[in-house]
């Protein structure tokens, strides 16, 4: 079962709202590969387990 840090995520404005950021900020990092992200089609996806550890330096903690 997948807890909501590992649900995943779809397109530029849901990234932008899990890392607390612009989406033109989100749509640079993305493209530079500073976010761990993978496009399929012409969406972004990610999981915000991925993203929060990928901002924070570390994983975030499972939710009781």
């Amino acid at each position: 079962m997948f807890s909501d840090l590992d649900r995943p995520i779809w397109g530029v404005p849901a990234i932008a709202e899990v890392i607390n950021r612009s989406p033109s900020k989100v749509y640079y990092l993305l493209e530079k590969g500073h976010l761990p992200a993978r496009k399929i089609g012409k969406l972004w996806t990610s999981t915000p387990r991925e993203l929060l550890a990928a901002v924070t330096g570390r994983a975030p903690a499972e939710a009781e």
